[in-house]
């Protein structure tokens, strides 16, 4: 392999690279386009899970004025700790926001919390069909990868 071939093989991956991470941005504008369209869903996670990404707006402001806290009257609470929160379309974008840049962090626990909670909003979002007539509500972010969950059949059986 000569060193122009070499070159050649450097310039292609790099392209490559940049090709698909410019596709990932288009992708992400997307998502943030459908959630800031969305008029409420449900985020059904654990109380845990929920704090963490509290914590996570209150450390950090970039994109925290859009992230709306709901009643805390609002949050529905199950028996196992898990929770239900309403989230508005502004909140579900800034959520999303906040995950994209997570997913780049090398902290191990921040990259894996932003990478799940990303794919599971982005789940909901691919379910959106803008400007339909029809009024059929979205169905909730599930959180929650226990066997027999509604969100791991619903998985399962796709």
């Amino acid at each position: 392999m000569g060193i122009f071939s070499w070159i050649s093989d450097w310039a292609s991956a790099i392209t490559e690279a940049a090709q698909e991470q410019q596709n990932k941005e288009a992708q992400h504008l997307q998502y943030m386009t459908a959630a800031a369209g969305v008029g409420s869903v449900q985020l059904r996670c654990h109380q845990d899970t929920w704090n963490y990404f509290l914590r996570e707006f209150q450390k950090h402001s970039y994109n925290a004025a859009s992230f709306r806290r709901p009643a805390e009257a609002a949050i529905v609470r199950e028996d196992d700790g898990m929770i239900v929160v309403p989230l508005s379309g502004s909140t579900v974008a800034a959520l999303l926001d906040r995950c994209n840049g997570m997913s780049r962090r090398t902290e191990p626990l921040d990259h894996a919390m932003g990478v799940r909670v990303y794919e599971a909003i982005a789940t909901v979002l691919r379910k959106i069909e803008p400007a339909g007539e029809q009024k059929i509500p979205l169905p909730p972010i599930t959180l929650d990868d226990r066997p027999g969950t509604p969100a791991t059949e619903s998985a399962q059986s796709s």
